[in-house]
């Protein structure tokens, strides 16, 4: 930095620049030798280098044959021609932007049918689902109702076994007094 404080102090200032204290006063000095570029054209990438430097290499760089030429033409045909290619060139990138548009709208179209007919198809399903718990439903209260005809017509029968049963002791009963009765009077 201080190379490049010296190169640059040799060349004449037009403006005296003022003065601050503390960061911007290192910032304004920096910036007096040193030239913040984009590298490789790469907008978030950026490099800090000498101004002398900088400028040396740039116009090394626009001097350079291979890489520009001297034109015979008149400043407004350059311009005349450099506007009806950046038309040219405008109209091609709007139909590069509209193509990509109508490509972006096609896909989401295209998922959003997606969407419907998964979620028609769900919704199917789920109709589906509801007739079959709805039928379940009348299963099971079909079901509840033969369960509590059946538990009555048992509790019926219970009822009618212990009758049975007393009437059949009354009977085994009677049939035995009657044994005795008999083995007595054959006796």
């Amino acid at each position: 930095m201080t190379r490049c404080r010296k190169n640059y102090s040799g060349s004449a200032r037009t403006q005296e620049q003022p003065t601050y204290s503390g960061w911007k006063q290192a910032l304004n000095e920096l910036q007096e030798v040193m030239i913040v570029a984009p590298v490789d054209k790469a907008a978030h990438d950026l490099a800090i280098c000498c101004r002398q430097w900088y400028l040396q290499k740039l116009r090394d760089e626009l001097l350079n044959a291979r890489v520009y030429q001297q034109s015979r033409e008149a400043k407004e045909e350059i311009i005349v021609r450099h506007r009806a290619k950046a038309e040219e060139f405008q109209y091609a990138s709007l139909q590069l932007l509209h193509n990509d548009l109508q490509q972006r709208l096609d896909l989401t179209l295209r998922e959003k049918d997606e969407t419907i007919q998964h979620n028609h198809t769900l919704q199917e399903r789920l109709t589906e689902a509801l007739d079959e718990v709805s039928k379940l439903r009348g299963n099971l209260t079909e079901a509840q109702t033969q369960e509590q005809q059946t538990r009555q017509t048992l509790q019926e029968v219970t009822i009618q076994k212990v009758q049975v049963d007393a009437t059949l002791k009354e009977v085994t009963d009677e049939r035995d007094k009657l044994k005795k009765k008999k083995r007595c009077v054959i006796m």
